[in-house]
Order: C-alpha cells, then structure tokens, then sequence
C-alpha cells in the first residue's frame, strides 16, 4: 500500500498520498495542481490537543461551524459562541 505506484493509484482515485514525493512529482501536480497546497497544509500539521473534555468541545465547534456555514449565525458569533463553548467545555 506504500509502494510508489499504490501511492500514485490513490492519488488518482481522491486520496491523499502518503509519500511526499508523490506530492512534486510533475505529472501528477499536472492533473492535481491543489497537492502542492495539501502538501505544505500537511507539513505544518500538528495533532490537535488533548483534552479530557473533548466531546463538549468538539460539539462546541462544530455546531457553531455549520451554524456558520448554513447563515444561521455571523461568523464572528459563531467564533465567540465556539471559545465560549471551549471555555465551559469542563464545567
């Protein structure tokens, strides 16, 4: 599965390659011009942080996000009703 031409397969079909050389390689940024964004979006990844509370927080971002999103709330209420969600996540 981690074999150059597995990588290059998946890529085809949506997914996302796990080998970073896949991500230069001209002729897939030909076909898939957006690898080169995922690629630096991955290299500055960092895993999210723990927390004892993560159920409240992530229901905290995510119902404010797609309140957001379906223009059910202004973006800046949906970013002050997320760090307050956060915030509370533990009481």
């Amino acid at each position: 599965m981690t074999t150059r031409q597995s990588q290059e397969y998946y890529a085809e079909v949506g997914g996302a390659p796990v080998l970073a050389e896949v991500y230069d390689d001209p002729e897939i940024l030909a076909q898939y011009p957006y690898f080169s964004t995922l690629k630096e979006a991955l290299e500055s990844a960092k895993p999210r942080p723990s927390s004892p509370y993560y159920s409240a927080v992530s229901k905290a971002i995510s119902d404010n996000a797609y309140a957001a999103i379906r223009g059910e709330k202004p973006v800046q209420q949906a970013l002050d009703d997320t760090q307050a969600g956060i915030e509370t996540a533990g009481n």
